[in-house]
Formats: structure tokens, C-alpha cells, sequence
């Protein structure tokens, strides 16, 4: 193993420029090719730990959570405005009829101030 790792570190490649009892072969993604080093002698294998890269190939395409729906929020946020705006519409004409609805006979000074409390006050 040392002397592979000299020839890695002088030249780039493992196999030159001493000679090595086995070959070590290019790494190729198709064939995946490594030694295994073992205490009596070396084995070239391929697939190098293929199913710890399938399963967590496998669990990196998976999603998290849900995607994100822009149309969902969307609608609530349209129905949240439409719903405000009919209460508003609907309080609004409420509090107009219902200062239309006093006779001028029933005004006192209490309810000439209390309906038109909203009114702006006209400066002459």
C-alpha cells in the first residue's frame, strides 16, 4: 500500500513509476473499479459501495416536505380581501339605513349625536 501511495504522490498515478504486483485499474463511472487491500494480498472489485450510493441516491430525490403552491395562498389571500370587503360593505350600509330609519320627531340630543357621531364636522 505505501508503495502505491508514493507513486500517487510523485507522478499522479499509482501504478508508475515503480512496478506494482497488481494493477490498480482508472476509477470510470460505469465500471466504479477500486483495490481492496487486505493484510495478506490485494482484490480488485467493482461497484464501490454500491448500495450505500443507491440508498442515499434514494433518499436525496426524495422531497422533504410538500412543494410550495403559489396558488393555494393565492385564493386564501383573494377570499381573506373579498370577505373583509363584503363586511365592510355590509356595516356601511347598515349605518346608513339606520340613520335614514329615525324619524325627526324621535331625535333627542342623544341620538342626534350617537347617529351622527361619524359624520365630519363641517366648518363654516
Amino acid at each position: 500500500m505505501i508503495r502505491y501511495w508514493t507513486n500517487f504522490a510523485k507522478s499522479g498515478n499509482p501504478n508508475d513509476p515503480s512496478n506494482v504486483s497488481t494493477h490498480w485499474p482508472r476509477y470510470e463511472q460505469t465500471k466504479k473499479s477500486f483495490i481492496n487491500f487486505h493484510a495478506n494480498k490485494l482484490n480488485i472489485e467493482d461497484n464501490f459501495l454500491e448500495e450505500r450510493f443507491q440508498f442515499w441516491n434514494m433518499i436525496s430525490h426524495r422531497p422533504i416536505c410538500n412543494p410550495f403552491r403559489w396558488y393555494q395562498t393565492c385564493l386564501l389571500v383573494g377570499i381573506l380581501i373579498l370577505a373583509i370587503l363584503l363586511i365592510t360593505i355590509y356595516i356601511f350600509h347598515n349605518t346608513k339605513r339606520s340613520r335614514r330609519n329615525i324619524k325627526p320627531t324621535e331625535l333627542t340630543t342623544t341620538n342626534i349625536l350617537t347617529t351622527y357621531r361619524f359624520l365630519p364636522s363641517v366648518v363654516s
